[in-house]
């Protein structure tokens, strides 16, 4: 008896034989749940051990890339025979069952298969969602910054003092939607001089009749 996983039913058990591809043929049992397909050889008993159930196929619907049945109108001395053909980690295989009804089993497997594949293919876009996820984050981590794609216009309300992540003289312009962040340096005052002192180049305030770093009369 196989191990299921959380969530897997059983659909058909039956005992059957399998042709393996060296030709040679074992006796076991064939399970098919709502994800797998699976044959178990049967056991030994002996004398001195036992030889336990060996699992000699175990592959997930989403794999079985064909399946057919093949029951002749004669049935005496003619063999029933499932054929499923499967890809399973890269490599192309295929098994041939003996079973009493083919046909029920080639149209249950055909009837999972179907939405093995759709879960499959939902699950592989849930990974692909959240590598995404992860890599948008981790690109934000390494940016080194919580202000990207944020624009401040004015003071917050209440408030008289810029922001603190803002400098007095910057003006920050943007699109609340873009990563890219324009600073525009604003002019300055009005009331500052920009007036030197012509002897030794020593800034001056309005309205000084010596310069206070040499001495220098100022007209």
């Amino acid at each position: 008896m196989p191990v299921y996983q959380v969530n897997e039913h059983e659909i058909l058990q039956e005992e059957a034989a399998i042709e393996h591809a060296e030709s040679e043929t074992y006796n076991g049992r064939l399970f098919l749940s709502d994800k797998r397909l699976i044959f178990e050889k049967k056991g030994k008993r002996g004398l001195i051990r036992a030889t336990p159930p060996q699992a000699l196929l175990d592959i997930y619907l989403y794999e079985i890339t064909n399946v057919s049945s093949a029951v002749p109108k004669i049935k005496v001395f003619t063999k029933k025979v499932l054929t499923v053909e499967y890809k399973h980690e890269d490599e192309t295989g295929k098994a041939r069952f003996r079973l009493t009804d083919p046909s029920k089993w080639e149209n249950e497997i055909r009837k999972w298969i179907s939405d093995a594949k759709k879960q499959e293919e939902e699950r592989q876009h849930r990974e692909q969602e959240e590598l995404y996820r992860k890599n948008v984050e981790m690109a934000r981590a390494k940016a080194g910054t919580t202000n990207v794609g944020v624009a401040y216009y004015g003071n917050p309300k209440g408030s008289s003092k810029p922001p603190a992540n803002r400098k007095q003289d910057d003006i920050i312009e943007g699109d609340t939607t873009s990563t890219s962040i324009q600073v525009q340096r604003a002019s300055p005052p009005s009331n500052v001089s920009t007036k030197t002192c012509p002897s030794c180049g020593e800034p001056l305030k309005p309205n000084m009749k010596f310069c206070p770093n040499c001495g220098e009369p100022l007209k």
